[in-house]
């Protein structure tokens, strides 16, 4: 009996090897279709894995290729399986994203909130979250200057965020503050162009030269050839 438990326990144990050894290869086979773009042939590699072994980051990459396919609602109803405590930031941004895509904008605030929450760096969802809450029927600048200023007291120099909290101040009618941005994104701006300005000087100092090295060369030759 006791050998009978055994030789069971050691089959089932292959088996649950052989399952994920078949589950990761189907994995692999998924991401390089990502690479490839074939986002079709992914869902279908992750199907197959998922079948031999759910797990959420399968979910997340199902969810993946449906947001870059454009089917947001696949791409919410998969991300909404799993606790938004293990979402990563990617997964939070197509949450986002799709959301807003389906004009649901509700939805789309809320993930918005809590990917700034997370992850309160991001200076491209600040913005955008920022343009949300003044875009809304219900304009909220308020809501949109505090999470700028949180932001730009960390990060001054965000010219996408700096446009957005120029924005808000002006809808909340703090126009003082509004120049105080403008003059802050500009000087982001021209230190950028300045930058490659002085990029194209070198480029055009650097062709100089080398023209001047080949006359110089040349010129040596045909005196060569005539000694």
């Amino acid at each position: 009996m006791q050998k009978q438990i055994l030789l069971f326990a050691v089959v089932c144990c292959i088996c649950l090897h052989t399952m994920a050894q078949n589950c990761q290869q189907l994995i692999e086979k998924g991401d390089s279709c990502m690479k490839a773009y074939n986002y079709f042939c992914a869902i279908s590699h992750y199907k197959q894995a998922q079948m031999l072994g759910d797990n959420n980051t399968i979910r997340m990459k199902l969810a993946s290729c449906y947001y870059l396919r454009t089917a947001y609602k696949q791409c919410v109803d998969m991300l909404k399986t799993i606790p938004e405590d293990s979402l990563t930031h990617d997964a939070m941004r197509e949450m986002y994203y799709a959301q807003g895509a389906m004009q649901q904008t509700t939805l789309q605030t809320y993930w918005g909130m809590t990917l700034v929450d997370k992850f309160p760096m991001d200076g491209h969802i600040v913005a955008d979250l920022m343009k949300l809450f003044v875009n809304q029927e219900e304009s909220n600048p308020n809501m949109a200057v505090l999470y700028g200023e949180r932001y730009y007291k960390i990060d001054s120099n965000n010219v996408e965020v700096n446009r957005a909290l120029g924005e808000a101040y002006f809808l909340n009618r703090k126009y003082e503050r509004r120049v105080v941005t403008s003059v802050s994104t500009r000087s982001v701006t021209a230190s950028r162009m300045l930058s490659e300005a002085h990029r194209r000087r070198l480029r055009r100092f650097k062709y100089s030269l080398e023209t001047i090295y080949v006359y110089h060369l040349k010129s040596l030759k045909q005196v060569l050839k005539r000694k």
